[in-house]
């Protein structure tokens, strides 16, 4: 069978490709297929094809902090992060939230001409939020205090301002 194969127009490709690009074992890339981690792939005569352009799936510590800190973020705006010092080489800022978006863990974000705000105005999920304070074991009652300390003075914000009107 074929390294590539293009069905209704859209290239794939096969894991032994994949797995070279991602520099994971074709198992491991046909494991993602068959646990639907990748959302774009076929089964094609008994072989996985992946297509074109599809990332490899991010890790719950990866999905974790990338959330923890759009969290961190949102109720921070003077905040910011030098994503030059964070290693995204692979998926780039973009493909991050756009893999997040497909996976539900962040709503649909419209179009954005600067991919730099994306941590600043995204909305997390139920699933996303989920996994920030499950207890799972990423989870730290550091951030969950950061959180609840953030909204505690937004809402006192918001009836300072009530007050006035």
């Amino acid at each position: 069978m074929s390294e590539r194969i293009e069905i209704d127009g859209v290239r794939y490709y096969s894991t032994k490709v994949i797995a070279n690009q991602w520099h994971v074992n074709p198992r491991t890339v046909a494991s993602y297929c068959r646990k639907k981690k990748i959302l774009v792939c076929k089964k094609v005569d008994g072989k996985w094809y992946i297509a074109e352009g599809e990332i490899k799936p991010l890790q719950k510590k990866e999905i974790y902090e990338i959330l923890k800190l759009t969290i961190i973020l949102k109720n921070d705006p003077d905040r910011s992060v030098d994503f030059s010092t964070v290693d995204i080489s692979d998926y780039g800022l973009g493909g991050i939230y756009e893999w997040l978006r497909r996976n539900r863990y962040i709503h649909d974000y419209g179009a954005v001409e600067d991919i730099s705000i994306l941590p600043y105005s995204v909305m997390i999920t139920e699933k996303g939020l989920a996994l920030l304070f499950s207890g799972n074991k990423y989870s730290d009652k550091k951030t969950v205090n950061e959180v609840i300390n953030n909204l505690v003075k937004i809402s006192q914000l918001l009836v300072g301002i009530k007050a006035l009107v």
